[in-house]
């Protein structure tokens, strides 16, 4: 499951983040809650609940089944990660957006990266990363704080993929929380159980990608530091 990273794909991906950058209008207000994340501490029941709810004679539910049996740690994980990542006080400092298909005044950076899976088709990789976030600051800067919480905010899309891949393949589970998650109208050409798949598969990049390198190479601030003839911040060591 590898992403082709040719020419035509780097300009529609380009094409695509400069399109969200154009599109989105800051507000001075505080974000509102993803859904999803003031529900992150119900997913370990509601994982549990989906596991005894199976009804493996349906062939598209079994596969829906091994998916989340074989992979339940890696969700288990992701939401640890958030947890740990992304608390109150970091969440409420990301700038947010005015309005975006009825999910108001939620972070920039959550729009950003659920804007990235869709118009990658749920796939992860550092160059499809890098150039994503170039191209839409083209258009509009992203600050530090955005940048460090994309990494947790891409789990927090992929989670929402994971949940509704699961309910709309099997009707007798529900979601655990209501609202957002708007965006995956968008991804009208991939099937439940491929999007539940891709969704794990992403959650798992995400954990081998170093995000450090990826701030590097994307942070203008961090471009700007290293433009310093001196070359005293090129000398530090963060290690």
């Amino acid at each position: 499951m590898t992403y082709e990273f040719g020419d035509s794909n780097r300009s529609f991906i380009e094409i695509k983040a400069q399109e969200l950058a154009i599109n989105h209008v800051l507000s001075l207000r505080k974000p509102k809650p993803v859904p999803l994340f003031l529900a992150l501490p119900e997913i370990p029941e509601w994982l549990e609940h989906a596991k005894k709810s199976f009804n493996t004679s349906d062939v598209n539910t079994a596969k829906v089944a091994e998916w989340i049996f074989d992979n339940s740690y890696v969700l288990d994980r992701a939401v640890q990660k958030i947890e740990i990542d992304m608390p109150a006080d970091y969440y409420y400092l990301l700038p947010c957006v005015q309005s975006n298909t009825g999910n108001e005044y939620l972070p920039r950076a959550y729009h950003i990266a659920s804007g990235l899976l869709a118009a990658v088709g749920i796939q992860v990789a550092m160059p499809i990363l890098v150039n994503f976030i170039h191209a839409y600051q083209k258009e509009a800067p992203l600050d530090i704080a955005e940048l460090w919480a994309l990494p947790t905010l891409l789990r927090l899309a992929c989670i929402e993929l994971v949940i509704s891949s699961v309910v709309s393949s099997v009707p007798d589970i529900s979601s655990p929380y209501k609202g957002s998650g708007a965006w995956q109208s968008t991804l009208t050409t991939i099937d439940e159980i491929d999007c539940l798949g891709r969704a794990f598969h992403c959650l798992a990049i995400i954990e081998t990608i170093s995000w450090r390198k990826f701030f590097q190479q994307v942070s203008l601030v961090e471009k700007q530091l290293l433009n310093d003839p001196a070359n005293a911040y090129g000398k530090l060591d963060f290690d």
